[in-house]
């Protein structure tokens, strides 16, 4: 035994500078910046931009999120889509996210729909109303007129086959659909339903990602399809954001939080 004591010494060592070197990014937010041309999208709606904030899980930037704040007012979003996970259902500490949707409600419309740690929340409902009463607007298998878009909100649900079915009534075939929902594995579903945009997160960029690639998703397993980035399949786009914050483990390896931003304009 004491002749591998050396070699476990030395890959011991090697695996704390990897978790070290991995976890460095973790308080610095990657702005991650997507131009879409779409034929549906209105000409005169050209170079709209939303910014995609999703699972924050408590996450604290700055006193009273005044760094986020700020990172999100200097890129002029029209519109801030929040897609899920406000809280870390383990210690479901609100008043972060109350803070950040109430400064930005004062600027810019403010849109959320809940994910999966929200939604196992007993008190949601009551965060809910706290969520609208800063200055939020939470669409729960609802719609509304964003300009001259459709924007859709997808409300959290467990154990459901099609997940998409519940707004698929909502789509209006001659208009610009963005869908906000917070499971990417459901892409299908969301394709099959003929939305135009959806924004989702929920996955974390797969947690750890090693060149580019996320080791594992709460729904797909290892090495998930849909972990971060682009995605498209006919007529539908999906955006995964990789998020602010953490769950379950409290790192991040090579996978600093990230902020999106979409700038959207008419495909001729």
């Amino acid at each position: 035994m004491k002749r591998y004591l050396p070699h476990l010494s030395v890959l011991a060592s090697l695996g704390i500078a990897i978790v070290i070197w991995g976890a460095s990014p973790n308080s610095t937010i990657t702005v991650t910046r997507f131009d879409l041309a779409v034929t549906s999208f209105p000409e005169e709606l050209d170079g709209l931009t939303i910014v995609q904030v999703s699972d924050l899980h408590n996450k604290v930037f700055g006193d009273n999120q005044q760094d986020l704040v700020d990172l999100i007012l200097a890129q002029e979003p029209d519109l801030v889509a929040f897609t899920g996970d406000m809280v870390d259902s383990w210690t479901a500490e609100y008043d972060h996210a109350l803070v950040l949707i109430q400064a930005l409600a004062k600027h810019v419309p403010v849109y959320i729909v809940d994910g999966n740690h929200d939604a196992r929340e007993p008190d949601y409902p009551i965060q809910k109303a706290a969520m609208e009463n800063v200055g939020g607007i939470v669409l729960a298998d609802e719609s509304v007129s964003f300009e001259s878009i459709n924007l859709i909100g997808l409300k959290e649900r467990f154990g459901i086959e099609n997940r998409a079915q519940p707004v698929a009534h909502l789509v209006e075939a001659d208009r610009f659909n963005l869908l906000l929902a917070h499971h990417p594995a459901d892409f299908n579903d969301y394709v099959g339903i003929g939305v135009d945009l959806v924004l989702t997160g929920h996955v974390h960029g797969g947690q750890f990602r090693f060149f580019g690639v996320g080791l594992v998703s709460p729904d797909e397993g290892l090495f998930p399809t849909y972990h971060a980035g682009k995605y498209t399949q006919d007529t539908t786009t999906m955006i995964v954001s990789r998020g602010l914050g953490e769950s379950v483990l409290p790192l991040r390896l090579f996978n600093g939080p990230e902020l999106v931003i979409i700038r959207l304009s008419h495909q001729p």
